[in-house]
């Protein structure tokens, strides 16, 4: 079961927020498109006090900013200007409360379908539990993790984005789990404006092209409105982490050599993980000797500076410890690092030219995008309006890269042609038992694996009408469909036949068309029309092209993501108490998500050592449900208080193929005077298994794993994958906070939650 590294039964989290607008702070307020759509910031105190309800992100009934229960983070596009940012999740991503684990500068290689994604990580719980609305209506995923890519929304068009930092699903529903991020479109925008930028970093890379134009004018006498943008962005991204000093210093993480696991004491007085500049793994282009096997499975042992890698009855000779290949298949010296843990270690031989198997990588990946949107609006009679919206992006992301291929332990047998006479013949003075040297390469000459590009198309349109009931409700009601298509090409990744070439003989006499001693694959003997292309590891650049051409080869997957979705929510006062107007909402939603993807004839072969894409098999996601919110006052200028508002919604959802949950909240905002204001929530929130989790298939990574109960560090294939027996997810959010607005300041606001 993987659900982002572990799968939450039960998240808890504590967030700190602090917000202060002061000094004639702009209030962002307009007319809220419906309980579905809010439109008001946290700021806006003053434009409430003057009587409008609004509706803030994390509440469906109306609210008079800084009083809502839960707190909401606001950035404008004022904001994005004075940060000469372009792109809104760049600005969002600035907000502590964000962790950025997904951008083009923060991971260097993913393959998860959109390489180039910009998505939303609220509290670090990872991006499938942040939920992405627009104009407070779900997006369509672009990826395996059900995550939303920010570059499919035009950020010409975005007039602001409301973040609530705490669980809200039963207000919007699953996935809330850490918060919601709500990107409220300029719906209202007359007349045209644009953007242009260019931006080149000192070092002459980095480079990023920005241009944006969008307009908007009324039409049938001003009782419909049209508006329309695009934005093109390319980034130029950053070469090989060595294009920077502070990169290249290769910080680590290495298990001290001189902890004793059993006494939990140190001999050289260090901690039992050292964090260390300048590591690089012992591997080298030439092949790293790290031990030798027997007939019967027992290793002989060579050491490796002070650290034995492999304990057996029989030690080979100094004469052979702490040695690697030449070119000619001899053992020569290697000069190893400091705090020599497993195959890490501090500093490295000088014929290694980086740090391998971290290096080299886009320190930054290129990427590009288009994206753009129209939206219509049209007052149908005085008291419904009707809107029609349509966007669409495509996203090009790489290309990106894995390091040089790492083999490690590789089994080289004693008798390999590639191994030098007087190598074999010293190996077997010392223990003529040993069959099999074995040893850590990495064929640097071959440059990165996996360059991989992805391409994203999104595609989403809108149909929503709203109109006013009565004298105290409203409604509004919509449709969405959004789909996704995305392909990732990958120029390079290894066949499993790569190990068979490894295992090269001298060819016997007999073989029709080989000339008796030629260096062949082991296979081959028995079946010589195979094809098999012998690999010699021994020496820089010597694995043939023929042999390159055969075993390095391109692989892709596919995928299409496809989103229904239609809801209807009403708004208004029942009736009113002593304290003012009791506040409701009530509404229902439909939602079906489905993906499928498919892969190369190798990858659903299993053809590759670490293959890094996978068919999606077809899944399908369905949602109904339905939700009630109500505020109510309890108090008004009393004794005890000038307010007192308590707060409470549940939504009742049906998943099929999950089941069934409930989620709910329930919060209080008390101001016991004018100038100070408390507030309280405590919520329930779900969130279901995305495509990707829910998958039975799997992919193999290789990575370097430390552990300090054996001293030691080793290369280990790491599978990762799904299970389609997953239930819902349950996180339980308690935030609480206190709002200051003194009398003596004037348009001071300030909340610390």
């Amino acid at each position: 079961m993987n659900l982002q590294g572990a799968l939450l039964s039960r998240s808890s989290a504590f967030a700190l927020t602090l917000a202060a607008i002061v000094a004639q702070s702009p209030a962002f307020a307009q007319d809220a498109p419906g309980a579905s759509a809010p439109a008001a910031v946290q700021a806006s105190a003053g434009a409430a006090d003057e009587g409008g309800d609004i509706v803030v992100t994390g509440s469906r009934v109306g609210r008079k900013g800084y009083d809502a229960p839960t707190p909401v983070n606001v950035v404008g596009d004022e904001r994005l200007k004075q940060l000469a940012i372009d792109n809104v999740a760049d600005a969002l991503n600035q907000i502590p409360s964000f962790r950025p684990i997904n951008t083009p500068a923060s991971t260097f290689f993913r393959i998860s379908g959109n390489i180039g994604a910009r998505t939303l990580d609220l509290r670090g719980l990872g991006a499938t539990r942040t939920l992405t609305l627009v104009d407070g209506r779900r997006f369509v995923p672009s990826s395996d993790d059900g995550t939303i890519d920010i570059n499919g929304v035009p950020s010409m068009m975005v007039q602001r984005t409301e973040v609530v930092t705490g669980g809200a699903s039963a207000a919007y529903g699953a996935n809330a789990v850490s918060g919601v991020v709500n990107l409220i479109l300029d719906t209202k925008l007359n007349g045209i404006k644009g953007n242009a930028s260019y931006g080149i970093s000192q070092r002459g890379d980095a480079t990023s092209l920005f241009l944006g134009l969008a307009g908007g004018t009324d039409f049938a006498g001003g009782r419909g409105h049209i508006i329309a943008g695009v934005e093109y962005a390319e980034e130029g991204g950053i070469g090989p982490c060595e294009e920077r000093g502070w990169c290249k210093k290769y910080v680590n993480y290495v298990p001290n050599p001189g902890y004793n696991t059993t006494t939990r004491r140190s001999t050289n007085g260090l901690p039992a993980t050292l964090v260390l500049d300048g590591t690089s793994f012992v591997y080298n282009e030439n092949s790293i000797v790290v031990g030798a096997r027997k007939p019967n499975g027992t290793g002989g042992t060579i050491t490796l500076g002070q650290q034995v890698l492999n304990t057996g009855a029989t030690s080979l000779p100094n004469a052979l410890r702490g040695k690697q290949f030449d070119s000619a298949g001899n053992l020569v010296p290697y000069q190893f690092g400091n705090y020599l843990s497993g195959i890490l270690q501090q500093g490295a031989d000088p014929t290694q030219p980086y740090a391998l198997g971290l290096s080299p990588l886009p320190l930054m990946v290129p990427t590009k995008h288009f994206s753009s949107m129209a939206h219509a609006d049209y007052e149908l009679t005085d008291a419904i309006t009707a809107s029609v919206e349509f966007m669409y992006s495509k996203v090009v992301g790489g290309p990106t890269a894995r390091s040089a291929p790492l083999d490690a332990n590789i089994a080289i047998n004693i008798n390999n042609p590639y191994v030098s006479d007087a190598t074999r013949a010293a190996v077997l003075a010392a223990d003529p038992a040993i069959t099999h040297l074995m040893i850590n390469s990495s064929s640097w000459a071959l440059g990165s694996l996996a360059k991989a590009k992805s391409t994203v198309n999104t595609y989403r349109g809108a149909f929503a009408l709203k109109g006013d009931l009565f004298d105290t409700w409203d409604w509004d009601a919509y449709y969405t469909y959004g789909r996704v298509t995305s392909r990732v090409s990958d120029d390079n990744n290894r066949l499993v036949e790569w190990n068979n070439a490894l295992d090269v003989v001298s060819a016997p006499a007999g073989l029709a068309g080989i000339a008796p001693g030629t260096p062949i694959c082991r296979t081959t003997v028995t079946n010589p029309t195979n094809g098999c292309i012998p690999i010699n590891l021994f020496g820089f650049g010597n694995i043939s092209q023929a042999a390159i051409d055969r075993y390095i080869v391109p692989e892709w997957q596919t995928r299409k993501f496809e989103q229904h979705a239609a809801a209807v929510n009403l708004r208004g006062s029942p009736f009113s108490t002593w304290a003012g107007e009791v506040k409701m909402a009530v509404g229902a939603e439909w939602r079906r998500d489905t993906a499928v993807g498919d892969a190369d004839a190798n990858t659903l072969a299993g053809r590759f050592i670490a293959a890094n894409g996978s068919a999606l098999p077809f899944t399908k996601t369905s949602v109904v449900e339905g939700y009630v919110e109500v505020a109510v006052p309890l108090l008004k200028d009393s004794a005890i208080g000038r307010s007192l508002d308590i707060d409470g919604a549940v939504r009742q959802t049906h998943y099929n193929p999950f089941g069934n949950a409930t989620t709910w909240k329930l919060g209080a905002v008390y101001t016991p005077v004018e100038d100070i204001t408390f507030r309280v929530t405590r919520s329930r929130d779900i969130r279901a298994p995305s495509a990707r989790e829910s998958s039975p298939n799997a992919t193999t990574i290789q990575l370097p794993l430390p552990d300090p109960f054996v001293g030691g560090t080793s290369s280990q294939f790491v599978v990762t994958g799904g299970n389609p027996g997953l239930n819902l997810e349950k996180g339980d959010t308690f935030t609480a906070g206190v709002v200051f607005r003194p009398s003596f300041l004037r348009n001071f606001n300030m909340s610390i939650d």
